[in-house]
């Protein structure tokens, strides 16, 4: 109070005491009560409340009589790293104050006459050091990096526009992405006011030896199209499916831009405490990163059929519509893209692709942590080096078939996921869980008469589920078993006429592949 006071250069004619209530005697510094002097007190220091309050003000009208200065700074000065902070001076001594920082390497001082800027050079703590001709002061300096840098508005390129569902998971990345935490920081990110395209998210963050951060950061989507390369490999985190305990569950290394490959995860929590599944992105290489990203996570949940058909559906109805983000990922630094809170025996499933457009030696891992993940980018430890690829579990990504329909002649059946693709390994991987296949249907009807031709899907390994892209849509199946088929679509084929079509599928996690399609002419037609 005293120092807010002194601030206003006051004069020591302008220090006055009165009489207060039940007999106690106040301090004032023109209209601003700086103490009072209660009987108690005054008792205590064997004077009278009249007499104490009398002492005080007259040694601050003895202090303002002299050349004096007073000093804006509070316990101490506390500067972020490369910023700067003024500190205001009032009193007739300012014109020959002497100012000075040591030790020097950890802040500077400038004199602009009524303030005092103080800048941060490099983290520490140093002293801040006044002197007049009458006296001499010191002050603390403290110069921390904030806990996290969050810039003022986050801009985020997207391929196509977006769901909102899928723009308030898509947003999450691209916040955490722009966000850079400082080593062993906390970031939490407010994403309750989502809304496409634009919105503020609220970011705070706390790591140990910075200052803490509460920033607003206005979050935007900018549609620009843009050609995103398909991947051709599909990367599979699955082996152990029942995750025992916080590890690493796969590993691989984008080389160079460009390359793009598809992922795919589905794993059981089976530990005794929470899991947080998901996706991490680290930057080894000299320069950004920059990639396009797109996908779906689902759960948590105890139906794996449902799980795994979630993941895959959103998965390709942004393939569909050829939706995707693109984020940027500082050298040295990680991300985290997705993750899921997983408890004890349930699961989490996803589907996602990652195209590098700039860039290299860029690492994808499917991560199980116990602790929730940090909600910005983070360093890499000093001097990380490039990691060995913990798993070989990439394959090759798409399948395509042709097959032929004619209308009066045997059905047409053809196999998703008998056949497993196998990677330069040896591995194979059964039911060909994430590649993507390519259909094409050539349709004939060399009949006089109309008709149409349906694609029945048919279960033959268990319960499953399917989804395609027919015709610009997405159609989905319900459960399917042995014993249960469903006709997912139908197409109208001229007499004499031929027409093709072709059909985009993937199969899903936690379904029993291979499902079977089967493409014949409807029964009342036949």
């Amino acid at each position: 109070m005293l120092g807010d006071a002194l601030l206003t250069a006051p004069l020591s004619a302008d220090v006055v005491t009165k009489r207060g209530d039940q007999g106690a005697c106040q301090v004032f510094l023109g209209e601003r009560l700086l103490v009072t002097a209660t009987r108690e007190e005054a008792a205590a220091q064997k004077s009278t409340p009249e007499g104490l309050a009398g002492l005080w003000a007259g040694r601050l009208k003895h202090a303002l009589s002299g050349s004096y200065v007073a000093v804006s700074a509070g316990a101490s000065v506390d500067v972020p790293l490369g910023e700067g902070r003024f500190v205001r001076l009032a009193g007739p001594g300012q014109a020959k104050l002497v100012a000075v920082v040591e030790p020097r390497g950890v802040a500077s001082v400038r004199n602009f006459g009524p303030k005092l800027w103080v800048a941060g050079n490099n983290p520490g703590d140093a002293k801040l050091r006044l002197a007049t001709a009458d006296g001499k002061v010191t002050v603390p300096i403290r110069v921390r990096p904030w806990a996290a840098a969050v810039p003022g508005t986050i801009t985020v390129p997207v391929t196509a526009q977006l769901k909102p569902g899928e723009w308030a998971d898509m947003a999450k990345a691209a916040v955490a992405c722009s966000v850079v935490g400082r080593p062993g920081a906390e970031v939490h990110t407010d994403l309750s006011a989502v809304a496409w395209p634009s919105f503020t998210a609220r970011v705070t963050a706390q790591a140990p030896n910075c200052f803490p951060i509460a920033a607003l950061t206005e979050v935007e989507a900018k549609v620009a199209v843009q050609d995103i390369a398909e991947p051709s490999q599909v990367w599979v985190s699955n082996y152990p499916e029942r995750v025992k305990k916080a590890r690493t569950l796969l590993r691989d290394e984008i080389d160079a831009a460009p390359r793009a490959v598809r992922l795919l995860w589905h794993h059981v929590n089976t530990s005794p405490e929470p899991l947080w599944i998901g996706v991490r992105i680290c930057n080894y290489g000299a320069e950004r990163a920059k990639f396009a990203w797109t996908g779906t996570a689902a759960g948590p949940g105890d139906d794996e059929v449902y799980i795994g058909h979630i993941a895959a559906a959103g998965y390709l109805d942004l393939f569909r519509r050829k939706a995707a983000m693109i984020l940027e990922l500082a050298p040295a630094s990680s991300v985290e893209v997705d993750a899921i809170r997983t408890p004890p025996g349930l699961i989490a499933s996803g589907v996602a692709s990652l195209a590098l457009l700039q860039g290299g030696q860029v690492v994808v891992e499917v991560v199980a942590h116990s602790d929730p993940p940090p909600g910005s980018a983070q360093a890499l430890d000093p001097g990380a080096r490039l990691p060995e690829r913990q798993t070989h579990l990439d394959f090759p990504g798409v399948v395509e078939q042709t097959a032929e329909y004619k209308v009066g002649g045997p059905w047409t059946f053809v196999h998703l996921g008998r056949t497993p693709g196998a990677n330069e390994h040896g591995r194979q991987l059964l039911g060909n869980y994430g590649v993507l296949y390519w259909l094409r249907f050539v349709l004939n009807n060399p009949t006089a008469a109309a008709t149409d031709v349906e694609l029945d899907v048919e279960g033959g390994a268990g319960a499953a589920r399917a989804c395609f892209l027919l015709d610009g849509k997405l159609v989905e199946t319900p459960l399917l078993n042995p014993s249960r088929d469903f006709v997912a679509y139908k197409w109208h084929v001229e007499a004499g006429k031929s027409r093709e079509v072709i059909i985009t599928t993937m199969p899903q996690s936690g379904s029993n592949y291979p499902v079977t399609l089967i493409l014949r002419t409807p029964a009342g037609q036949r």
